[in-house]
């Protein structure tokens, strides 16, 4: 009984874990931004941070101190810190890449990371990258300089004269689900029966 108990409680917890990272992912961040550069460059990309709609709040301020930005962050209840470092944008123009540093907020240690200083790394590469091309003249958006081509996967299979649409990855994953499964109730089933004889034989022992 204990062990039908505890498994699904256990998958409950971890799906409402799961959940809750979800939720925090897709709901707009509370940012705050140090910009030390103050060039064009970092105003475009705070402006475009705006119009993003994964900004539901957001302050920039001139503070290089990182304990003192940790503060403001835990004071105020922003969740995400972007420090645009002085000289970003001279770095950028000669062709180098800058260093971004991008801290989570979190309330507390979970096993679920945090994805949101992902998101806004990726976010703001996009915006550096379209801000080159403006910059250059290049008439040309980024989405095309970084996927030129559209593929279209297919996986033929001749034992039964059929093609799939989709490549191999759509096999791998219906094969790991359909071995993933019968292992999951055979570890429950065995878990369970392993506790059942083994309570039996002490009780009978004793």
């Amino acid at each position: 009984i204990i062990s039908a108990l505890v498994l699904p409680l256990t998958g409950l917890i971890i799906s409402s874990g799961m959940r809750e990272s979800i939720s925090g992912i897709t709901t707009p961040s509370n940012v705050l931004v140090s910009d030390l550069d103050n060039t064009q460059l970092t105003k475009y990309l705070i402006n475009n941070l705006n119009i993003t709609g994964l900004v539901a709040k957001l302050e920039v301020v001139n503070i290089s101190d990182m304990e003192l930005l940790k503060d403001i962050a835990v004071s105020s209840g922003y969740e995400v810190i972007i420090i645009l470092t002085s000289g970003l944008t001279n770095t950028v123009l000669n062709s180098l890449r800058p260093n971004l540093t991008i801290i989570d907020v979190v309330k507390s240690v979970s096993f679920i990371p945090s994805l949101k200083s992902s998101i806004f790394s990726s976010l703001i590469s996009d915006l550096i990258g379209d801000y080159l091309l403006k910059t250059y003249n290049v008439s040309l958006t980024l989405d095309l300089v970084k996927q030129p081509v559209n593929t279209v996967s297919l996986t033929y299979i001749p034992t039964i004269n059929q093609t799939v649409v989709g490549g191999s990855r759509i096999f791998v994953q219906v094969s790991m689900t359909s071995i993933l499964m019968p292992i999951m109730f055979m570890i429950i089933t065995i878990t369970v029966l392993q506790m059942a004889a083994t309570s039996t034989a002490i009780e009978n022992e004793e």
